[in-house]
């Protein structure tokens, strides 16, 4: 079973793949007041998972569980109030495009550069596995499993600073679903023989 760490991980590992090495965005997975000198900076915060029904999942037996998903990005402070706002849109429209479109790559364009990765399709973000990794540690380099993010739960929002036009927050929201092993069945010795002389068929 995946945890909250092992979500959180894998989508700042998504979200970094977005922004170019020298973009200056620093992810987090842990919320405290931004300042303005650590600008530009996002940050994934989950919420609490709920189980869906069993019917849903991809495996008989397995559960489906759904939780929401908050991405906060902080754009550095912008010249003027238009200008911050003209850059948080950017940021609002390229959140909600690699969520919505993804990162894999597009089979009719021989010509296109990285990043894409492998299960990072529409509506797919990569799940990697963190179980036993240290936070500071890099993970595997293959994503074991994918993220499913709800179409219809999917929204950006570009907010101004009641207090100073030039700070702008992004906010994107959506609802992710996971799938995690069911009720497992132990195995035990061969049955030998059943009542009344019975025996399995071979």
């Amino acid at each position: 079973m995946y945890g909250d760490t092992d979500l959180a991980r894998s989508i700042r590992r998504y979200l970094s793949l977005m922004w170019d090495e020298d973009s200056g965005w620093e992810i987090r997975i842990a919320r405290r007041v931004v300042a303005d000198d650590e600008r530009p900076v996002a940050v994934v915060l989950l919420g609490d998972r709920r189980p869906l029904s069993a019917r849903t999942s991809r495996n008989q037996g397995n559960i489906v569980e759904e939780l929401p998903v908050t991405v906060y990005a902080y754009p550095a402070v912008g010249e003027d109030e238009e200008a911050a706002t003209v850059a948080a849109g950017e940021i609002k429209d390229l959140l909600l495009r690699v969520f919505e479109h993804g990162l894999s790559p597009d089979p009719e364009d021989e010509d296109q550069e990285p990043p894409w990765i492998a299960k990072a399709g529409p509506f797919n973000v990569p799940l990697w596995d963190y179980d036993g990794i240290g936070l500071d540690e890099p993970g595997p380099d293959e994503p074991h499993d994918v993220i499913w993010v709800d179409v219809n739960s999917l929204s950006g929002q570009n907010l101004e600073d009641p207090q100073d036009g030039k700070r702008r927050t992004v906010v994107v929201e959506f609802r992710a679903s996971v799938e995690r092993p069911g009720r497992t069945v132990q195995e035990g010795p061969p049955v030998a023989g059943l009542p009344g002389g019975f025996k399995p068929i071979p």
